[in-house]
């Protein structure tokens, strides 16, 4: 139905190699105004997230070694890491921002209620990469933030000036889980 109304409106424009992508995503709404030609390229990016998707965000899963939530995106059947992060939110974000830049007026964005601002964990380059190290720092605030792990889930403790004061709120929070245990 979509192609003909496509067609209709359209007669000098050739659609037999494109196909035609509804902009808001749903399929019964086949106005003209909602409907444009697409590559199949550009017509996969604009769907949502897989039903298997447990974050509730396209481009975001878990990952439980590295306890962090993990925003990854495909460009031309290439996967891309993009970074872990604290929150699904803050992941979500960095999906948006990267499949906006690579797909454009084409992409699926995530809805998110106001704009988040990620900040990726920071690893120690002697360490293993998989290690969790109790501290970020966000580039556009300037300020770092703490964090602490209990029962397998990561605890925001706060935002600070200077990395030793996120580092000594990190291992007060160690000690006092361990406190705790004894």
């Amino acid at each position: 139905m979509h192609r003909e109304i496509f067609k209709w409106h359209s007669s000098e424009v050739d659609i037999s190699e494109l196909e035609i992508d509804h902009r808001n995503r749903i399929k019964l709404d086949n106005r003209f105004e909602n409907l444009r030609l697409a590559t199949q390229q550009q017509n996969r990016v604009n769907r949502g997230p897989s039903i298997l998707n447990k974050s509730g965000y396209k481009g975001v899963d878990y990952d439980p070694k590295a306890q962090a939530w993990r925003a990854q995106i495909t460009v031309n059947g290439k996967k891309t890491g993009l970074g872990g992060y604290a929150t699904p939110e803050e992941a979500a974000q960095v999906y948006n921002d990267a499949a906006f830049q690579a797909f454009g007026e084409f992409a699926y964005l995530n809805y998110l209620p106001e704009r988040v601002i990620p900040v990726r964990f920071i690893r120690d380059s002697n360490a293993p990469r998989r290690s969790f190290k109790g501290r970020c720092l966000c580039k556009r605030s300037g300020k770092w933030r703490a964090y602490g792990k209990a029962d397998g889930k990561i605890v925001f403790l706060g935002r600070f000036d200077t990395e030793a004061e996120a580092i000594e709120k990190h291992i007060a929070f160690q000690n006092s889980l361990l406190q705790k245990q004894n």
